[in-house]
């Protein structure tokens, strides 16, 4: 049986555009980064402590590898302990953010990568 969800892979269309935002405006850190061939490298990132982290694959190199493969961008959604100072980090460090809402399940805003995917960023009721 499987316990966690380690990994999720986000194809992007610059892994250096992707790279600056996950690791200076939200703040993480790389896990993993290596060549995977002569013109193509693995790229890992988490947040600090996390037990899953992002891959960032160029949409390039999976088009090559397996042609016709549909690759959309996964539904995320990222904790976080207050979604107000968050909101107002990632909006410091240039992040294109929506407005922050309240809901019955938690205080949340929408964040957008370099490529237009967007993340929900949450906090959870009863979130301690």
């Amino acid at each position: 049986m499987t316990d966690q969800i380690m990994m999720v892979n986000l194809y992007v269309r610059s892994q250096a555009e992707a790279r600056s935002f996950w690791l200076d405006v939200m703040g993480w850190k790389v896990l993993r980064e290596g060549p995977l061939d002569e013109c193509r490298t693995w790229l890992e990132v988490a947040p600090e402590g996390a037990q899953t982290s992002l891959s960032l694959l160029e949409i390039s190199m999976i088009n090559e590898a397996m042609p016709g493969r549909s690759t959309p961008a996964p539904d995320l959604i990222l904790r976080c302990p207050d979604a107000h100072a968050e909101h107002a980090r990632l909006s410091a460090r240039g992040a294109r953010v929506e407005e922050l809402r309240d809901d019955f399940f938690g205080v949340w805003f929408m964040v957008y990568d370099p490529d237009g995917n967007g993340f929900m960023v949450m906090t959870p009721v009863g979130a301690a």
